[in-house]
């Protein structure tokens, strides 16, 4: 299996993404400007927080950190990545969303916009109320993997395993969107497994490569570490299209389970009470990237 090229590409995908977020300067967005009045002030002034509701190591921390620094290198003034994980990130956004300071966004994944409203009664935040996206990051390539111990090659693979061990194999999932699709897959072709809990992902994916979990759904980034190793076997992305640099990872459609075919892109996000101008510079050349 080649990987040679992962982080090559990953990067300049990323490169590309941030060159389209800050290509110039934004401004803040104000009413009208009356004649003979100066124009508001170009932004960033200071330096700019980026909240991410995930622990470090994460597929979100990762993708916001590369980020962060092409940003910083690109507006002059530094962008600082502020981990805040837990609770599934409702204290995150929550606090994010109440936030007075127009020089602080949210780089989250989908889950806490999307899957939490339908979780909880109640949350100290409303997605449409009080977030506005900003733009969309760069893809993460989820995939399917299982300790190389296990010898499983393919998805099927893993789905006759379970079937003839009925809840003898154990499951672990990044949390919010990929969790539920996984674990509606495991439903849907009526597999018995076990899913163990994690407080710090980053502990069931060191798990995964001893042995102790037996399949896991999370970015190819986080793991890639242990594939190289030779510790950890890819089973198959969830994305539309094959990985860049894993040409021999089929994706969940080619391997014959399309129910687990969804894509996974985090988006920069800003409070609605301190808007930045979405029809300035930020929008037009993020959409030209």
């Amino acid at each position: 299996m080649r990987a040679t090229t992962t982080a090559a590409r990953f990067g300049a995908v990323v490169f590309l993404l941030a060159l389209g977020l800050c290509a110039a300067p934004l401004r803040a967005q104000t009413p009208s400007q009356p004649p003979g009045r100066m124009p508001p002030p170009s932004w960033p002034q200071r330096t700019v927080h980026l909240i991410v509701p995930f622990g470090a190591g994460s597929a979100t921390d990762v993708t916001a950190r590369l980020f962060a620094d092409r940003l910083a290198k690109r507006w002059g003034q530094p962008v600082v990545v502020e981990n805040r994980p837990g609770a599934d990130s409702i204290v995150a956004v929550g606090a994010f969303a109440a936030n007075h300071d127009d020089h602080t966004l949210l780089y989250s994944a989908p889950g806490p916009i999307t899957v939490n409203p339908v979780l909880y009664a109640r949350l100290p935040y409303d997605p449409v109320r009080d977030l506005a996206p900003i733009s969309l990051g760069s893809e993460v390539f989820v995939t399917i993997a299982a300790p190389a111990s296990l010898k499983l090659g393919s998805l099927s693979d893993l789905v006759a395993r379970a079937r003839a061990a009925p809840g003898k194999l154990n499951w672990v999932a990044t949390p919010g969107v990929v969790y539920f699709r996984f674990a509606g897959f495991v439903k849907g072709v009526g597999l018995d497994m076990v899913q163990v809990p994690y407080k710090d992902f980053t502990q069931a994916i060191n798990d995964l490569a001893e042995g102790r979990i037996d399949v896991t759904a999370t970015s190819l980034a986080v793991v890639r570490p242990h594939v190289q190793a030779g510790k950890v076997t890819p089973l198959a992305v969830t994305s539309r299209e094959r990985a860049p640099g894993w040409p021999d990872v089929p994706t969940a459609s080619e391997a014959g389970f399309p129910a687990l075919a969804f894509a996974a892109w985090p988006a920069v996000r800003q409070t609605r009470a301190y808007p930045i101008s979405r029809s300035g510079s930020f929008g037009r050349c993020s959409r030209a990237a």
